[in-house]
């Protein structure tokens, strides 16, 4: 979360008026471990794909919480959002695994991240994704609770 949080205050700098982020931690999970990079790509995915081709002012709000699974992170933007199409093509690109993370092509940062929590931690553990046109985005990360 510190990661992320420099990444924001870095947007925070470059358009102050127009970003509003919020960051919300359930109580206990301050401590919990995550692979790296993997939140950051999510982030840079709502700025780039989402907000920067909205209108008017832009929210982002990254969410962490305990699950039956273990715990899940919520990256939810007000964004531009996703047609059908788009939405069903991201799902079944994130689970088409186990493949190795890609380095070149389409949407490799969203499937790299699901291909590396996959990989590493197995079923029911990796991301989702819901959406639709001018509803923005929100991607859940679903990981087992590893604390320090």
């Amino acid at each position: 979360m510190a990661h992320v949080g420099n990444y924001l205050f870095i947007q925070k700098q470059r358009f102050s008026s127009r970003i509003s982020a919020r960051v919300d931690v359930e109580p206990g999970l301050e401590d919990c471990l995550i692979p790296k990079l993997t939140l950051r790509p999510i982030v840079e995915n709502a700025f780039i794909h989402g907000l920067d081709k909205k209108r008017g002012a832009w929210e982002i709000r990254i969410t962490a919480g305990r699950s039956p699974e273990g715990i899940y992170i919520e990256v939810r933007d007000n964004g531009i959002g996703m047609d059908r199409g788009q939405l069903r093509h991201i799902r079944e690109r994130i689970q088409l695994l186990p493949e190795p993370p890609r380095v070149s092509g389409e949407s490799i940062g969203l499937t790299n991240v699901a291909a590396r929590i996959r990989l590493h931690f197995g079923e029911p553990y990796g991301l989702t994704v819901s959406g639709g046109p001018e509803d923005g985005t929100a991607v859940t990360v679903h990981l087992p609770w590893k604390g320090q």
